[in-house]
């Protein structure tokens, strides 16, 4: 129906639609990604701890103290890749079980 000249927005499909779930060798190379990224990341983290501690050492304490907070955010990020990498092989695990 249009109202003067403008066409009526899309109605949504009643069932929506469900989207390609990526397959075993996919979820796999996706579990490796997270872990790998997590080994960077906690690499990242650790050498920001040091840059932070030299910082500190040479008097630089406001650029030491920037960079162990950022190392703390660091951090965390590399646990989230490896709490992601587990979640998803425990999802694949669950997932080949009949």
């Amino acid at each position: 129906m249009r109202i003067f000249g403008i066409p009526a927005l899309p109605s949504p499909p009643l069932v929506p639609k469900v989207p390609h779930l990526p397959d075993e060798e996919a979820q796999r190379r996706l579990i490796a990604r997270a872990r790998r990224q997590a080994r960077a990341w906690l690499l990242r983290g650790a050498l920001l701890v040091v840059a932070a501690a030299l910082g500190v050492r040479s008097g630089w304490l406001l650029i030491g103290v920037v960079c162990f907070l950022l190392a703390l955010l660091v951090l965390e990020l590399s646990h989230s890749h490896r709490k992601q990498a587990a979640e998803l092989e425990r999802r694949l695990a669950g997932a080949g079980r009949p």
